[in-house]
């Protein structure tokens, strides 16, 4: 399997969701994942994702806009880092859900 990380917001609500798990080789979690929150846009990290997981990604629908940034510089290297951003750029007290997936 894979270590998989994902932040999706809620445009409606506000709220983010922020979480990582080990997946099987197939991805199931993350595909099941992208067919119950139905997302828009994928952020992704340039050249950081499996040929397998980007299979997936794409798979999930033609109306989905894919966007791919720069590691580590417009994104946060790891979950921690990820909160803390979170937290430091977003009052989201009222909001934040960071143990929907960890």
């Amino acid at each position: 399997g894979s270590k998989i990380g994902l932040c999706f917001v809620d445009t409606a609500t506000g709220e983010i969701n922020l979480g990582e798990w080990e997946d099987d080789v197939e991805r199931s979690g993350l595909e099941t994942l992208l067919y119950q929150t139905d997302p828009k846009e994928i952020l992704f990290e340039r050249g950081r994702l499996s040929r397998k997981t980007m299979n997936v990604i794409k798979s999930h629908g033609t109306n989905v806009v894919l966007t791919s940034r720069t590691p580590c510089t417009q994104f946060p290297s790891n979950y921690n880092e990820t909160i803390d951003k979170i937290n430091t750029d977003v009052d989201c007290a009222d909001f934040c859900h960071s143990s929907l997936l960890h």
